[in-house]
Order: C-alpha cells, then sequence, then structure tokens
C-alpha cells in the first residue's frame, strides 16, 4: 500500500487517503510484528476511537506537562498490572506532548512543520485523555521525567527545523514501538483494544515526518511494526 503524506499540510486521522494497489493486509506471527501499512489504512477508525475516549476524560485533562494526579470517576475495569502499564503509558503521551509544546516555542520550525507539530501535540493530548478513561480513577497525570528530560536537551540543541524534525520522527518511531510492545504485554482486552486505536496515529507521525525529512521509504512505511526500540518501563519509569 502507498499512503503518502504530504508534506504541505497537517495530517489528521479524517484526511488520511487509504487506498492503493496491493492493498491487501500482512499479519505478523507474534505480538512484535504488525503491519503499519494496516495500521495507516485504519488511521480514520483508531483516529475516531481515540477521540471517543478522550471526551470522557476531557474534564480531567491536567496540562501536558503538569506533575499531578487527576481522577475520573469510577474504578478501572483492568486488571491491577495493567493499570501500572497504562499509567506508564500515559507518562510517555503527556511528555510527547509537552515536547511537542517545546518544540513549537523553540521557533525553529516554520510552515507545513510548524502545523504538523501543533496537531501532533494535540493528538498525544488525546491520548493521555484515551488512557486516563481505561484506567478511571486510578489514572495518574505525570508526565514522564525521564524521557522529558532526555529530549527537552535534544530539542534545546537541535540546529534547524530538520534537526527538530529528526528528533520528531525518533520520538514517534520510539512511541509506536511501545503501544505495540504495549499490546503484547497487558493483559485485559480493554487495555489491548485501546493500544490498538492509539497505535496507527503514531505511525502516520512517522511517516509524516519520515517523508518530510526524505528519508528513505523502508525506514517510516516498515512491513511490519515492531517493538524494538520501544520505552521500557524499567528505565523510563512513572514517577
Amino acid at each position: 500500500m502507498s499512503m503518502r503524506a504530504q508534506p504541505d499540510q497537517a495530517v489528521r486521522p479524517e484526511q488520511a487517503e487509504l487506498s492503493g494497489p496491493g492493498d491487501e493486509d500482512q499479519h505478523g506471527s507474534g505480538p512484535g510484528a504488525t503491519d503499519r501499512r494496516s495500521f495507516v489504512r485504519n488511521l480514520a477508525l483508531g483516529g475516531a476511537a481515540v477521540a471517543a475516549g478522550a471526551v470522557a476524560a476531557t474534564t480531567a485533562m491536567a496540562p501536558a506537562g503538569a506533575q499531578t494526579s487527576t481522577t475520573v470517576a469510577g474504578p478501572p475495569t483492568i486488571p491491577a498490572g495493567d493499570v501500572t502499564l497504562v499509567n506508564f503509558m500515559l507518562s510517555l503521551e503527556l511528555a510527547a506532548s509537552q515536547l511537542y509544546a517545546d518544540m513549537i516555542s523553540s521557533g525553529k520550525l516554520t510552515s507545513a512543520a510548524l502545523g504538523n507539530a501543533r496537531t501532533f501535540e494535540s493528538h498525544h493530548s488525546d491520548h493521555a485523555s484515551a488512557l486516563a478513561t481505561l484506567n478511571a480513577d486510578a489514572a495518574v497525570y505525570v508526565t514522564n521525567a525521564k524521557l522529558l528530560s532526555e529530549v527537552s536537551g535534544q530539542i534545546s540543541a537541535a540546529a534547524n527545523q530538520n534537526a527538530l524534525m529528526q528528533i520528531a520522527f525518533t520520538l514517534e518511531s520510539n512511541l509506536a514501538a511501545t503501544h505495540q510492545w504495549m499490546m503484547g504485554t497487558v493483559q485485559n482486552w480493554q487495555s489491548a483494544t485501546t493500544e490498538a486505536s492509539l497505535e496507527p496515529v503514531e505511525a502516520q507521525h512517522c511517516v509524516v515526518w519520515g517523508e518530510a525529512l526524505g528519508l528513505d521509504t523502508s525506514q517510516w512505511m516498515p512491513a511490519f511494526q515492531s517493538s524494538t526500540g520501544h520505552y521500557d518501563p524499567a528505565t523510563y519509569a512513572a514517577s
């Protein structure tokens, strides 16, 4: 399948063109391999799921960079182990939203790249809301301090727009890999379904940045989405 994001406009799930020759699905043999082409084709569905999940948590959403805890009414219906993992993923999404805000305020992005960064910042905020909805009153709004510190330094040191886009591409690639890893690690179907709705959006972010950078297609449209490069909760603990 060919899905090319045009670098002159921000890409939203509902705007993706999802057609082309050879669109038949490809399936991996395990949780570490899922077809990114299928993710991109199903981006509209994933985006709709994110939007639906975000509505319930909107009133409880804290600012992306806030080191605070916020609750959503009702207990979680997923296992305690999944709650911990979902809060880990929530911390990464909050960090990603804040990191995009840092890129935007750096003044190094212009035109289409700036528009895409603003859109993707909003997407990550929505993802955090969807994860908080899943965890209900066990949701903890704590930005992942390690990821924030690690990438903030890179943003400050970035010489120009291309350097920032490369940082964003790497961030999105690792986040997509982390959602893939989460799908193979969580125990509950609700947890896995939420992760499956978020991953295609982040894979699409990779497509946008990869093409804008002129990277080889194999780098941003691999045959299968892998969990290689995922953020490990033992290293990037939510705290």
